[in-house]
């Protein structure tokens, strides 16, 4: 039966940057991460941590459109101009000429 089931919804109200949601992975470090037109979220089951333009530089595009959780923890992200990988050692930001052809923002 559905009455077994919880429902939680995460809104601006919580934390959210943007109740729209574009993009959405997990690392296997367990965090959830959202990609909004307002930066990115990485959420720990309580609460929202937000990654924008005024607080990581390396988004300097900070509507995030594509997110991929890779093998070694890391996170990679797109926006429309821009590429980023957020790891243990924090934020980078890539060029379409630094990035694995896999993961070009062409591709995402």
């Amino acid at each position: 039966m559905l009455t077994q089931y919880r429902r939680t919804v995460w809104n601006t109200l919580n934390g959210l940057p943007q109740s729209s949601v574009y993009a959405l992975a997990q690392t296997r470090d367990g965090y959830m991460w959202f990609g909004t037109d307002e930066g990115l979220a990485r959420f720990d089951g309580v609460r929202f941590v937000v990654f924008d333009k005024t607080s990581t530089p390396q988004l300097s595009d900070q509507s995030i459109s594509a997110l991929a959780a890779a093998g070694d923890g890391s996170l990679w992200g797109a926006s429309l101009t821009d590429l980023f990988r957020y790891s243990s050692q924090g934020f980078r930001a890539f060029t379409r000429q630094q990035a694995p052809c896999a993961i070009s923002p062409s591709y995402l």
